[in-house]
Parts: C-alpha cells; sequence; structure tokens
C-alpha cells in the first residue's frame, strides 16, 4: 500500500507486506482522517484481519480480527463506525453479507444475504441514504437460467436497508431477461440520490446499467466500444456529471440526460479501475 503525492507523483509512504499476506480490496480514511483502514489477507491461515495505519506514517495502530472471510471493500458510515462486505472462507459454512463495526469498540457484526450461494463473491458496495447498495459474483446452475456454462457466472445487486437490516435483491421485475443482462461480474457502483439512480458497470460487456432506486426498474443500458470498456464510475454530485474511466480516458455524462459531454485524457498509460470524487 502506497502514498502518492499526485503533483510530483513522487512516493511520500508504503507498506509492504511479507508471508504470502496481501492487501485485499479498497482502503478507507477515518472521518478525522488521520488513519487508514485496510483489509489483509493470509490465506495460508484463512485469516482476515482489518489493519489500521496511521497517516501519513503508515505506523500500525490496530488490527481487527474479522471471523467470518475475507473484507473487499469498507466504507465510512459516520463517526468510528464502517461498513465493509465480507465473502467467507471456503472452509465455512457461512454465505457472503455485510460487516459492520465500530472503530472505538473493536466489535463487528455479520448480516449474511439469505439468497446468495455459499461460494458467492462479495465485490463493491455504496451507501445511498439509509440503505448500502452491494453486489455480488457468483456460479448459478447453467439449467435454470438456460445460459451457456461459460455465461454462468452473474452478478446480482443487492440492498441493505440500515433501518431494518433486511437484504432484498434489485432486479426488475418485467425484465424476464435481468439475468442474463448481468451475466459477467461488474466493477464499479456509483448512485446519484437527485435522480435515486444507480449506475454499475460491466467491462466485459463493455456497457453501463442505469437503475431505478424507487423502482428497481432498468432505466437504459449504455454500450460503448469494446476496446473502451466503462470501468470506474463516480458522481460529482454538485454537477451532476457522472465521471467514467475507460481503458484510454476518463468520459463525463451528464447524470440526468445519461448523455456523454466530454472526454478527459487520462493522466498516464494504462486503464483506470476505479473513481474516486473529492472537493478538496
Amino acid at each position: 500500500i502506497a502514498l502518492i503525492d499526485w503533483k510530483t507523483g513522487k512516493e511520500v509512504a508504503s507498506r509492504k507486506l511479507l508471508n504470502k499476506t496481501f492487501y485485499y480490496g479498497h482502503s478507507v480514511f477515518s472521518k478525522s482522517g488521520d488513519k487508514i483502514l485496510s483489509s489483509v489477507v493470509q490465506p495460508a491461515k484463512a485469516r482476515a484481519i482489518i489493519e489500521v495505519l496511521d497517516f501519513p506514517s503508515f505506523k500500525v495502530l490496530d488490527e481487527i480480527e474479522i471471523e467470518r472471510g475475507i473484507v473487499h471493500e469498507i466504507a465510512l458510515l459516520a463517526n468510528n463506525k464502517f461498513v465493509f462486505g465480507l465473502t467467507p472462507f471456503y472452509s465455512l459454512e457461512q454465505k457472503p453479507g455485510f460487516g459492520f463495526f465500530d472503530l472505538g469498540t473493536r466489535r463487528a457484526e455479520y448480516i449474511e444475504i439469505p439468497f446468495a450461494g455459499k461460494k458467492a463473491v462479495f465485490s463493491h458496495l455504496q451507501i445511498n441514504r439509509n440503505q448500502i447498495l452491494g453486489e455480488i459474483f457468483e456460479d448459478l446452475p447453467t439449467e435454470s437460467l438456460r445460459l451457456p456454462a461459460a455465461q454462468s457466472h452473474v452478478t446480482r445487486l443487492l440492498s441493505l436497508d440500515l433501518n431494518t437490516h433486511a437484504v432484498t435483491e434489485i432486479r426488475d421485475p418485467e425484465l424476464k431477461n435481468a439475468i442474463q443482462e448481468v451475466s459477467t461480474q461488474a466493477l464499479s457502483l456509483a448512485v446519484d440520490e437527485t435522480e435515486d439512480t444507480l449506475w454499475v458497470s460491466f467491462p466485459d460487456l463493455a456497457k453501463i446499467q442505469v437503475w431505478n432506486l424507487k423502482d428497481s426498474g432498468l432505466l437504459e443500458t449504455l454500450t460503448f466500444p469494446m476496446e473502451n470498456a466503462p470501468r470506474g464510475v463516480v458522481l460529482d454530485a454538485e454537477t451532476g456529471r457522472m465521471l467514467v474511466s475507460t481503458e484510454k480516458s476518463v468520459m463525463v455524462f451528464d447524470s440526468r440526460s445519461r448523455k456523454p459531454i466530454t472526454n478527459l485524457a487520462l493522466p498516464t498509460s494504462g486503464y483506470c479501475a476505479h473513481l474516486r470524487f473529492t472537493l478538496a
């Protein structure tokens, strides 16, 4: 894990893990900005922790043991409270789910996804008012889906109600082939609270789905050239513009009309997998 000065391109601080231990998923700052929380996995020991680092020294302040599996993505809810996506180790009987923990008490609690398979993988999550939106990636029986074997892996979009802790699947009841529309792994999520829409990128399909969060309806599918497939998606709420990173550039869309406005050149070669927006 490394801290880079974007203006100079120089590394400010870094931390390297040893003994076949690695960082997994995304890191997140605490609300005060003086700590960084990261997911760490030791596969040989089937051990997962959330590592708490001092910022900017990267000194290890704490290690919080996660009992039920691998933490993929962590997001700040409020103050010292965080939410994360959980993928169980294969040796366990739990299903994937959501996890919550308090940095002050070091306590974690878990909410299983009741309709998920035990080998499903939790991918990404996004906070939207009083709900957490997420996605899991799993291998479902091809006979029930009438899909070729190569397309039997599907993404399922989820919603966790923060008040009731009920987990539901986001799926358009009028779209009979909804499961076929997402027969690959989603990469990034973005929510526009003003428009009540959820944008989901599918790089392998070179598409973005835009969902209506009021009625779980699929509003539109945006198609891209395969050589310029969409990856990261993030909203600039102040301007109502959705930024989409692709293989070659960062495209800017009007979130309401869902029409492209302009392209921004990437600062370096290669693609940008995820985007984060800040007013700083």
